[in-house]
């Protein structure tokens, strides 16, 4: 039988990690967005935690169309327990945003690191004129 002592051990050891939720600012701008006669600059961005042992995690994914040159979103967002004390925090954005209107996708090679524990915020700033490769994302994420 396992005593009291023993049992508080074990559950140690065990590497748990409950997250907080993370508070995304996103703010998203198109200098073209005023300049296109009137026709709307359209994205969809997707939010993601990086894994690199398993597939990643889709935290959120928000399309839109807009006339205006700044886009703005904040998310409070909850990716669930990890076993590491950092989140890696990614995001994706298919957009038309330039002159000849081509859809190009904006992904950044380098993640967000995010904090699992506390109160964390993460200040998103794309600037997506002409950034990205041409053609579609992937949605596989």
């Amino acid at each position: 039988m396992l005593g009291p002592l023993t049992l508080l051990i074990s559950f140690l050891a065990v590497p748990w990690t409950i997250s907080d939720p993370i508070h995304v600012a996103v703010n998203i701008s198109c200098p073209m967005g005023v300049e296109m006669q009137g026709a709307p600059w359209c994205a969809t961005i997707w939010i993601f935690e990086e894994d690199p042992v398993s597939s990643n995690d889709l935290l959120k994914k928000e399309e839109f169309c807009n006339k205006e040159h700044l886009v703005n979103f904040a998310y409070e967002l909850s990716p669930g327990s990890d076993q590491t004390p950092n989140y890696e925090i990614n995001f994706q954005l298919q957009h038309n945003c330039s002159n000849d209107h081509m859809i190009r996708c904006l992904k950044p090679k380098q993640a967000h690191d995010v904090l699992t524990i506390g109160h964390t915020y993460l200040d998103l700033q794309i600037h997506a004129y002409l950034d990205g490769t041409l053609g579609n994302c992937d949605e596989n994420i």
